[in-house]
This record gives structure tokens, C-alpha cells and sequence, in this order.
């Protein structure tokens, strides 16, 4: 009976964390197959559409996220290195997710891949983004 009241609370924690149907393609994956963006860091030109975010801080704080790619175009993920480069994490296609380990002080961006112009940023912290679902749309 424990185990099972255990697993029902840690579905419905799942649930708050995921939000309906990101639940599913959570658990399933996409239609589309792989839901998982292989992160391969390489410098990238500062978009001259997005916000000038400084640079990454020191890395003290550990904040583990999930992007989720709810829009429909495809994104790229940039983190704000120490000396404020953009280094890309690939690009996140409609509804793929990317798990992702950073630091609180350390700023994202996004970037419409299409358009090369600013989607977004987010700036992680370990209280609000820990374990958490980022969407990158609906926000």
C-alpha cells in the first residue's frame, strides 16, 4: 500500500513539475523520435536583436533545468561565457527538450535559428529553475 501511495504522489509531482501533455512527451519523447539535442559548444556572433546580458559569473550555485522548445520555430541555445562570448548549444527543433546543468549567474539566451534574431534569455536560479521545466514559449 506505501509503495503504491509513493508512486501516485510521484506521478502528481511530475505532473505539477511538466504541465499536462509535456508530462507525456516527457515520459514518451516526441513524435518525431529523439528528444534530446546533442550539445556540442561552439562560438557564436552576438545577435544584434538581443539585450546585452554582461557576462557569466562564478560558478557556485548548480541549477539542473530542462529546456522545452514549445514554439514553432527552431531555437538556438547560447550560454553567456565568463568573458560575455556566446558559445552555442545547438539548436532545439519545435517540442525537443534539452537537460541542461548551469550555475546561477550564468545567462541564456535564444535565438529564432531561422531568423537569427533574440527569441529570449534566462537567467537560472537555484530556487525557481531546480528540476524545473523551462519553456521557452509559454512562459
Amino acid at each position: 500500500m506505501n509503495l503504491l501511495i509513493g508512486a501516485v504522489l510521484f506521478v502528481a509531482l511530475l505532473a505539477t513539475v511538466f504541465y499536462g501533455d509535456e508530462l507525456e512527451r516527457f515520459l514518451l519523447g516526441t513524435e518525431s523520435g529523439e528528444s534530446w539535442v546533442a550539445t556540442q559548444e561552439h562560438s557564436a556572433e552576438w545577435p544584434s536583436s538581443c539585450p546585452d546580458l554582461g557576462k557569466s559569473g562564478p560558478s557556485r550555485v548548480a541549477v539542473k533545468s530542462w529546456l522545452l522548445n514549445d514554439c514553432s520555430r527552431d531555437l538556438e541555445v547560447m550560454w553567456v561565457d565568463y568573458s560575455g562570448q556566446l558559445k552555442s548549444y545547438g539548436v532545439l527543433a519545435p517540442r525537443d527538450r534539452l537537460s541542461l546543468g548551469t550555475y546561477e549567474g550564468h545567462p541564456w539566451l535564444f535565438v529564432d535559428a531561422t531568423l537569427n534574431e533574440c527569441h529570449g534569455t534566462w537567467m537560472p536560479d537555484a530556487e525557481f529553475d531546480q528540476g524545473k521545466l523551462i519553456r521557452l514559449c509559454k512562459r
